[in-house]
């Protein structure tokens, strides 16, 4: 996947970016609207990416949460084993200090609980901090896409030699963010 994937950069480095391409194809190329057609698709199409993927994430956090609830109110509920003041001062704790705690435990079910609900904590942090990168790409995508639109009248008339590179250009750093 990795190099198939590189293999794609190169070439589309190469074909538009790197070799000159002659002034015929550029100023026949384009027609005044074609650049507003094509911000316009990558702004849509990176809109509906991230919803999709931003829908996916909520509802993976939401769960991993809820299961770590579902936890808490096991311990909360069984006074016998813990009580309420040590869920809670459990509960701000950061990871290390948890994983100290239940070293020092003795209880072989309370450390069950208290494990599922560390591992359950590392598995929504790994999640939340896999996301930043996507999400901050997209929304430079978005951006870039934005001003584009804004400024495809102008790149069209005033920079026509260029605006086969620039969209290029684009479209690598769209396909980088679809990778990441």
């Amino acid at each position: 996947m990795k190099i198939a994937f590189w293999i794609i950069i190169i070439i589309f480095l190469v074909l538009f970016v790197v070799y000159p391409i002659p002034e015929i194809i550029c100023l026949n190329f384009f027609s005044d609207s074609s650049s507003l057609y094509f911000y316009s698709a990558l702004l849509q199409a990176n809109a509906a990416i991230l919803s999709i993927v931003g829908v996916f994430i909520i509802f993976r956090i939401q769960s991993y949460q809820s299961s770590i609830d579902t936890i808490k109110t096991a311990l909360i509920n069984n006074r016998r084993m813990v009580g309420p003041n040590d869920v809670i001062r459990f509960d701000n704790f950061n990871i290390s200090e948890k994983e100290e705690y239940i070293k020092r435990l003795n209880n072989s079910v309370l450390k069950n609980h208290y494990s599922n609900w560390i591992e359950k904590e590392k598995k929504l942090k790994k999640v939340k901090s896999s996301i930043k990168l996507p999400t901050i790409l997209l929304a430079i995508g978005i951006i870039i896409n934005s001003i584009g639109l804004f400024t495809a009248s102008y790149i069209h008339s005033n920079l026509m030699n260029y605006e086969f590179k620039i969209l290029a250009t684009i479209i690598l750093f769209q396909i980088i963010t679809v990778y990441f």
